[in-house]
């Protein structure tokens, strides 16, 4: 059954009402109408199935006929990667999003050679959007929050938020199931360095934050490469 995402404030009593790009997709892409079933999921990962009733050029009205809320929250799960050049993020994007993340936020880093410009506000959106095609994708309940580029300051201040920040990073040496040896929180963060990997100096005051190392085995992988190893290990060893 196709997938669609709305905001909560869209749905009044027994009625959806989805808008936007959307309808276009709805009417005129998939060719839906009255009668046709589909599922809308809300910000709180509550999903509705619900039946088209009537279509307009800005608008579907759809009738819920069942609701299936979300079960007792797993932990949350972010990824920090250092910001690359070119159109890498939008993969990491795309692979994070499927992979489960919760969370993800460029970083500028040492080694970065791209730097947020005019334009950083138009990137988040097509990031968002990008993230938005890999959850119907994947058919994942939620959403991951898109952060714009994060400086070096903003990103350490931001991890004290969590229970446990794993770096990996190819001069560590313990691997992932040690680094979450008796975990017990519900906020984990993963960090990823940019091309040429994280400077030392980076790695010695995430460590000196209360940050584990870990690494991802005796290959040196692309920084497009190593979330998506980071995240299926972590997703593993977690049950998640």
């Amino acid at each position: 059954m196709r997938r669609f995402f709305l905001n909560s404030q869209a749905i009044e009593k027994d009625f959806a009402f989805i808008t936007g790009s959307d309808v276009h997709h709805i009417r005129d892409v998939l060719r839906l109408g009255p009668g046709d079933a589909i599922t809308v999921i809300d910000e709180s990962a509550a999903e509705y199935t619900v039946e088209i009733v009537a279509l307009s050029d800005h608008e579907v009205r759809a009738r819920i006929i069942a609701v299936k809320r979300p079960g007792a929250p797993c932990v949350f799960l972010s990824l920090f990667q250092g910001l690359p050049k070119g159109t890498k993020f939008d993969r990491i994007i795309e692979k994070a999003t499927e992979l489960g993340a919760d969370r993800i936020s460029p970083v500028i880093m040492e080694r970065s050679v791209a730097r947020p410009d005019a334009a950083t506000g138009g990137r988040v959106e097509r990031w968002r959007r990008i993230a938005e095609a890999a959850a119907k994708q994947s058919r994942r309940p939620t959403l991951p929050q898109i952060d714009p580029p994060l400086s070096w300051s903003e990103f350490k201040n931001t991890l004290a938020d969590f229970d446990l920040v794993i770096v990996f990073w190819e001069g560590a040496s313990d691997p992932v199931d040690l680094a979450l040896s008796g975990f017990a929180g519900q906020n984990l963060a993963v960090v990823i360095g940019p091309e040429g990997g994280l400077a030392a100096a980076e790695v010695t005051a995430l460590v000196d934050a209360g940050a584990k190392t870990a690494w991802l085995g005796p290959r040196i992988l692309r920084t497009e490469t190593a979330p998506v190893a980071a995240l299926a290990l972590v997703n593993f060893v977690l049950g998640r």
